[in-house]
């Protein structure tokens, strides 16, 4: 497939970073932006999930 968002190696951040740099972010003010990109069929990863599981 050619499409730009068709990733074939997906890279995550781990849930510890996402919580480490959301506090730090928090802290002075800021925002978080989590950029998930869905796969051509619409679904999101089962990694997206895992990682929203485990940072709620």
């Amino acid at each position: 497939m050619n499409d730009y968002s068709d990733l074939r190696e997906e890279k995550y951040k781990s849930a510890e970073w996402m919580l480490d740099t959301y506090k730090y972010l928090r802290d002075r003010g800021a925002n978080l932006l989590i950029n998930v990109s869905p796969r051509p069929n619409g679904e999101l990863p089962e990694t997206v999930y895992q990682r929203f599981q485990e940072i709620t």
